[in-house]
């Protein structure tokens, strides 16, 4: 059975463009690819944003990605921090000024057990 992020990865597969080891997904699959982690209970913890031109990579000045993993808090429930985050990653990517500049983007996204999971091993 495959993960939640395998499955959501699966479904963008087809408009993902592969450039190296990465993955990148356009700029416009953006808003319904974070609605997909908030509906799988996935938080995006941060993004990376790039401008693909003539098989080359670009990162995108001055802000090429953006981090929500401070936002995440042991006192707020799961929902609530991929609430959060989720929506400032989509309030910052959908900024007229990075529309028009990033044509594609890498996201990091997270699951509850895998934050758990970092959140142990931070004070070990």
């Amino acid at each position: 059975m495959a993960s939640k992020e395998e499955a959501l990865y699966h479904k963008y597969a087809r408009v993902m463009v592969k450039a190296g080891n990465e993955l990148y997904l356009p700029i416009g699959s953006a808003k319904e690819f974070i609605e997909d982690c908030t509906a799988r209970s996935l938080t995006v913890t941060g993004v990376d944003l790039f401008s693909l031109r003539d098989d080359m990579t670009f990162a995108v000045a001055p802000i090429s990605s953006i981090e929500s993993s401070s936002i995440l808090t042991k006192s707020n429930s799961w929902a609530a921090n991929v609430n959060q985050c989720n929506c400032f990653i989509l309030e910052t990517v959908s900024r007229k000024e990075i529309m028009e500049r990033v044509t594609h983007c890498i996201f990091v996204v997270i699951s509850e057990v895998e934050y758990a999971t970092m959140e142990t091993s931070m004070y070990e």
